[in-house]
C-alpha cells in the first residue's frame, strides 16, 4: 500500500542519519514524495516531483468495490508464478510493453537488469508481485489536502508527451502546492532515463538556486 512505502522512506531515512534531506520521486515516487512531505514537510529541505503530482485517486464510492477487486486479487496472488525468461533480451522487450507510455530500449535495459534476479531457466522479476495489486486510493479531496500542506521548496518537472499530460487535473494540484516551480521539459514518462541530461540540468539549477 502507498503508505507502508511512505513508511519505507522515513525508516531508510531515520537508518541514515537523515533528519532532513532532500527527495525526489518519478511516478508512483513522486505520489509516495507528495504524501511523505505532504504528512512530514518539516523533514525535508526540497522536494522533487517527475512526472507525478501527488498519487492516483479514486471516487469515494469506487472504495467498496476497489476492497472487493484487492481482496480477490490478493487471494488469487499465491496461484500465480512470475514469468522467467531465458534471457535479458526478452525481459527487455517485455519490459517496453509495459502501460506506462514509450521508453527508449536502453532505457529498459537499465531498468530490466536493476528489476530481475536469475532463477533456473532464466531470469524473472525480484519486485514483491504485491505491488500489482489494486491497492485503495485516496479520494481527490484527500489528495488535495497533502498537496497543500507541502510547504517546503518544490520542483515539478512534467513531459511534454508524458502520462500527466493525459490528465486534466495535474495543473489543479500544482497549483495547490505553496512554493511550486513547474518545468516543462520535452519527452515521455521516463524523460529522465530516455534523455537524463535536461532532467538534471534542471533538477541541479533549481537545487544551486535554493
Amino acid at each position: 500500500h502507498l503508505i507502508d512505502a511512505v513508511a519505507d522512506v522515513l525508516n531508510a531515512a531515520d537508518a541514515l542519519g537523515w533528519q532532513r534531506f532532500t527527495l525526489v520521486g518519478h511516478s508512483l515516487g513522486a505520489g509516495i514524495a507528495s504524501v511523505l512531505a505532504g504528512s512530514f514537510s518539516d523533514r525535508l529541505d526540497a522536494l522533487v516531483l517527475i512526472e507525478g503530482i501527488g498519487p492516483l485517486s479514486s471516487k469515494a464510492e469506487e472504495t467498496p468495490p476497489r476492497f472487493t477487486e484487492y481482496f480477490k486479487a490478493l487471494g488469487e496472488l499465491k496461484h500465480k508464478r512470475l514469468p522467467v525468461y531465458p534471457d535479458l533480451d526478452l525481459a527487455t522487450r517485455s519490459r517496453l510493453q509495459g502501460g506506462t507510455g514509450p521508453m527508449a530500449p536502453a532505457s529498459a535495459r537499465r531498468l530490466v537488469e536493476r528489476g530481475t534476479r536469475p532463477v533456473d531457466g532464466g531470469f524473472t522479476w525480484r519486485s514483491d508481485p504485491r505491488l500489482r495489486l489494486p491497492t485503495q486510493r485516496f479520494t481527490e479531496e484527500q489528495t488535495h489536502s497533502f498537496l497543500k500542506s507541502i510547504h517546503c521548496p518544490t520542483l515539478a518537472l512534467v513531459a511534454s508527451e508524458g502520462l500527466m499530460a493525459r490528465f486534466d487535473t495535474w495543473q489543479e494540484r500544482a497549483a495547490l502546492i505553496p512554493k511550486l516551480t513547474l518545468k516543462r521539459l520535452a519527452g515521455g514518462h521516463h524523460l529522465h532515463l530516455d534523455d537524463p541530461a535536461p532532467s538534471a540540468s534542471a533538477v541541479g539549477t533549481w537545487i544551486n538556486s535554493l
